[in-house]
This record gives structure tokens, sequence and C-alpha cells, in this order.
């Protein structure tokens, strides 16, 4: 893996060139030569600004949620990627932990596998973004390569596996600020293509800016917290932990009953508390039996 792309620093003009332009992989693709009698009549002001975010510009001008997302996905695979997935992390021992799903393009079914496997406990892409705050390139062959030490040879070969399922040969994965307190949003584009050089330092600038507004993306359409409860819009996990809750298991146990980590079901328990406007579990269980009754 990396956490710099290979290129020297793109010139001027190859900023210019490729930043407000949606590159495919292999390189930006330039727009056609100006002809020579007309380039010679275009003063130098009338240049376009080195950074010029004509992508963050049109997405933030649609007016609706599900306009964004279509073009956002439009957007990824412009680049070149084929999929996108926040999750909030929290930091555990310096290692950022994913605890939930924010949001996916085009489903949240790797995110799906990738928490109920637990795969986060064999992924050394969350030793390098939690350590050096900088985006990590990878593909196949350097997830092989750099699997942690001492942890059994079956469960990494089982996260590769799934990975290679999806169709997945290579990516990117930012850690942004987002969440409360010490969580981050762990952004993850994943592709098709093989290696890591046709990811260029312009492509990861690209990826970066789309990252960042995935994020923001997910707050704008979050759900009101301040909606009435309903008992009837809960997940299936959801309802497993407050059934659990009502048999007087501790957080422990019900993740071992459920096949999550301590740090999911506390996750998932502040959800439940800021849902039903509740500050224990006891009360959880009252408001949330009387939810269920009504």
């Amino acid at each position: 893996m990396n956490t710099l792309a290979r290129d020297p620093p793109p010139t001027r003009h190859a900023v210019e060139d490729t930043l407000p332009l949606l590159t495919r992989p292999g390189g930006p693709q330039k727009p056609a030569a100006m002809a020579p009698e007309r380039a010679a009549h275009v003063p130098p002001a009338t240049r376009p600004p080195i950074f010029r975010p004509l992508m963050m510009s049109t997405l933030l001008g649609l007016p609706s949620a599900e306009q964004r997302r279509q073009a956002l996905h439009k957007a990824l695979r412009a680049i070149g990627f084929d999929a996108l997935n926040i999750m909030l992390a929290e930091s555990m021992d310096s290692v950022l932990v994913p605890v939930s799903t924010l949001g996916a393009l085009p489903d949240t079914s790797w995110c799906d596998l990738y928490l109920r496997s637990k795969h986060y406990e064999v992924d050394p892409r969350l030793h390098d973004v939690s350590g050096s705050g900088l985006p990590c390139l990878w593909d196949i062959d350097s997830l092989r390569a750099d699997t942690l030490e001492g942890l059994p040879c079956e469960r990494a070969e089982r996260f590769l596996r799934d990975l290679c399922s999806t169709g997945t040969r290579s990516g990117l994965l930012f850690a942004l600020r987002g969440g409360s307190g010490s969580g981050r949003s762990l952004v993850g584009l994943r592709s098709r293509h093989e290696g890591l050089d046709w990811m260029t330092d312009a492509l990861v600038g690209q990826a970066l800016m789309l990252a960042v507004f995935a994020v923001e993306h997910c707050a704008d359409i979050a759900p009101d917290s301040s909606e009435e409860p309903d008992a009837g819009a809960l997940s299936e996990l959801q309802h497993g932990i407050l059934h659990c809750l009502r048999l007087g298991m501790g957080d422990k146990v019900i993740a071992d009953r459920l096949g999550l980590t301590t740090y999911n079901v506390d996750y998932h328990l502040r959800k439940l508390r800021q849902r039903f406007g509740v500050r224990n579990r006891v009360q959880l269980v009252q408001a949330a039996q009387c939810a269920m009754l009504m």
C-alpha cells in the first residue's frame, strides 16, 4: 500500500488540464488543442483558475438528494471508481475501528459483509490511515503483502477473498473528520483497475474532493432524530439489541450473541437512546416497549 501517489507533482499546466475535468484511468484526457490563430488572441487574464472545482460546484448546485447521489456516482465512475462507502469509525488504541455504515454507492452490501465478518480486525489499511492521516492507495497485491503479522492467515485470506468477490482490485481510503468526539469518517473508493500506477496525484485530489462531498452529503440526508419514534422502522439488528436489553444482557454478552463488537453495540445503543429521547438503558427498554405496543 501507499499513502502517497507515485508520480511527481503535476506541473502548472498539468493541474489546469486535469482538475477541472473528470479523468479516466490511464491519465487525464486533454481537451482538443486550440487553433493557433485563436490561441494568439486569448489574453492570459482569461485563463481559468488553477484549482477550479467544477465538479463540486455542479454537485452542490443540484436541488435534490437523489440527483446529488446520481451525480456523485457518475463522477466516481468518470475517474475510474466503481463504488464508494462511508463508515463511522472510533479510535481504539490509536487505530480507527469501523462501527457502522453512514452511506454507500451503489449499495451497502460490502459494508454489511465487512462489519458482519469483522474484516476490520485484519485490515492493514486502518493502521495506515490512523497513523498518517494521508490517503491510503492500495491494491490486492499490496494488501496481501501488508497483512498484519500475528493474525490467522485464514482470516486475512477470507478478507481478501470477499473483497475480490466484489470485483475490486484497487482503491483509496481516506480518514476524514466526521461524527462526534473521536469519531472519524472512513471513506473508501473501490475500482476494478489493477495496480497502483493509474492513481495519479491529480486523480487522488479529485477523489478526495468527492469524498469530502460524500461525507457532507451523508449528513444532509441523515434521518431527522427529532421525528416521532417508529418501532416499525427499526432494523432487525436494532430489534435484536433491544430484545437482549429486555433480557438484562450486558454489552459483551449482546456482542457475542449478535456477532458484533462491543464498540458496535455501544454505538447502536447511543443511536437508540437518541432515537427514543432517553438517557439510560432502563428508560430505553421502557420507551421501546411502549412504542412497540402502540
